[in-house]
């Protein structure tokens, strides 16, 4: 209890700046995880408050996620940035450029919606699952 109190005593005394705020609170606890794991100091203002009753989230201003301002620009990068994401090895990437900014993609949804609309029946999905890249738009279908 005594760790608890002392890492509030250290923000208590500092000059806190807002860098994102949250309606959410499974939101605000990741992000506050995130920063944790970087070594940055940060508290969440607002946050009983939205526990007690998430109706007032949007009355508050949301939950903020305050830091000491000298590790704002840090706290920024650590939230904002893909550098400190984690990679997963089962996420898919583009095979022309690496991209992990990859999407699903349905080529034939405006005949499957048409056909819906006119004939009132839902055509079956085809079983491959078509990819476009968000980098350099690069097309690819994976085949089971």
């Amino acid at each position: 209890m005594d760790e608890l109190e002392g890492g509030f005593d250290r923000l208590e005394h500092q000059k806190l700046v807002t860098i994102e705020t949250f309606r959410d609170l499974s939101e605000a606890l990741l992000a506050k995880g995130r920063l944790e794991a970087a070594d940055i100091d940060s508290c969440l203002a607002d946050e009983n408050m939205v526990r007690m009753d998430w109706f007032l989230a949007n009355a508050v201003g949301g939950i903020k996620l305050k830091v000491p301002e000298e590790q704002a620009e840090e706290a920024f990068r650590v939230l904002f940035t893909d550098k400190y994401k984690v990679p997963s090895e089962n996420e898919p990437k583009c095979p022309k450029c690496g991209s992990g900014d990859v999407k699903v993609v349905d080529p034939e949804r405006g005949f499957r919606l048409a056909m819906l609309w006119f004939i009132a029946l839902p055509l079956p999905r085809v079983e491959q699952v078509h990819w476009k890249c968000g980098q350099c738009g690069a097309a690819w279908v994976e085949e089971e």
